[in-house]
């Protein structure tokens, strides 16, 4: 069976999904894909820190993410809104910053999920030998990334000093 391009798409994101984030996320779900070249969406619900279920829409180009809550959605917000023009870098990192700010430290930190911030400089740049520091060397090493700057509290990778 040949899948269409918004189905490759939907299945693109999972592996993103699985990529930058890990074991924060699992049971990914593809539904109500639209494979018309005039209107294409799509949405998959997924587990996120074993805490949440997350929806994410994709229709004619703009996607985000919702925490379903029963009945209700709970928007994300992010700046990357646009999948044609989205880092999905940035995307992820503050899909995982608008969720740890709703999901109990004690929880997090139980997992694994939570630095002590106590003990961790503030700056990505100092956390050498920590997960993050080992994905800023990473993205140094294979990306050409050279620094970072902070932007409304969020950290982006950039390649020029």
């Amino acid at each position: 069976m040949q899948l269409n391009t918004t189905h490759q798409m939907a299945i693109r994101f999972n592996a993103i999904a699985r990529e930058k984030m890990g074991d924060k996320v699992d049971n990914f779900c593809i539904f109500n894909v639209n494979d018309d070249v005039n209107h294409r969406a799509f949405s998959i619900d997924f587990e996120a820190y074993n805490y949440f279920v997350i929806r994410l829409n994709y229709d004619q180009g703009r996607f985000g993410c919702n925490i379903i809550s029963g009945e209700r959605m709970i928007a994300l917000n992010n700046s990357q809104e646009w999948w044609d023009e989205a880092n999905f870098d940035i995307f992820f990192v503050e899909l995982q910053k608008e969720l740890e700010l709703r999901i109990p430290d004690k929880y997090l930190q139980a997992h694994g999920w939570l630095l002590n911030r106590e003990t961790h400089s503030q700056n990505p740049l100092d956390w050498s030998g920590t997960a993050l520091g080992d994905e800023w060397s990473y993205l140094q090493q294979n990306h050409g990334y050279r620094n970072l700057i902070e932007i409304g509290g969020y950290w982006y990778a950039i390649t020029i000093k």
